[in-house]
């Protein structure tokens, strides 16, 4: 049920990521499956659904105290990526982004290659 109800911001954040499936596991091993009752895993499900959808925010899906200092980098580069695609996708239109990457209207620091790559998967993928 998580897989196929991830807001947008955050499936396009966790594509970019490759961290869709890390995620999901993440989730649902820490959150989920520590429920017994197949009622509350969905209950639950739907709470982190809706939380993530209201809240653009990842950081109450991670359980930090458990991961090791690259879990956390990784991590961190994740939730920043995902503020970055929810201001993104809150722009006007996918053209305008894409011609503010390309012309430097919009400012993010990456190297050309990685500029341009993101350029391709955001043509592609919204």
């Amino acid at each position: 049920m998580l897989r196929n109800n991830i807001p947008f911001a955050l499936h396009i954040t966790l594509l970019w990521c490759n961290s869709k499936t890390k995620f999901i596991n993440h989730v649902y091993d820490n959150f989920i499956h520590i429920l017994a009752d197949h009622r509350e895993r969905h209950r639950v499900t739907k709470y982190i659904i809706h939380e993530l959808d209201r809240e653009k925010d990842i950081n109450k899906c991670i359980n930090w105290d458990e991961l090791n200092d690259s879990e956390i980098e990784a991590w961190n580069n994740v939730r920043d990526w995902h503020k970055w695609f929810n201001w993104a996708l809150d722009q006007e239109t996918k053209e305008y982004l894409i011609n503010g990457l390309k012309t430097g209207q919009i400012d993010i620091d990456l190297t050309s290659e990685w500029k341009d790559k993101l350029i391709k998967f955001l043509d592609k993928n919204i």
